[in-house]
């Protein structure tokens, strides 16, 4: 299971509208924080930053895209 929490652009260049960051929570009793680049086009999620607390994965998140 995947529950998105937040989510944001990755860039604000027009080609990249596609491409999305996005904090979820997942079934994980370790790490149950991921951030991961999305790509809306293919469905796929890429470079996961995986956390055992939200606030880990909230900075994370915080420091990519725009």
């Amino acid at each position: 299971m995947r529950r998105t929490l937040m989510q944001k652009p990755y860039s604000s260049h027009p080609d990249d509208h596609y491409l999305s960051i996005v904090l979820c929570e997942i079934d994980n009793t370790l790490t149950p924080y991921v951030v991961w680049l999305k790509n809306s086009d293919c469905g796929g999620y890429y470079d996961g930053f995986y956390a055992e607390s939200l606030d880990k994965a909230v900075e994370n998140f915080n420091k990519r895209g725009v």
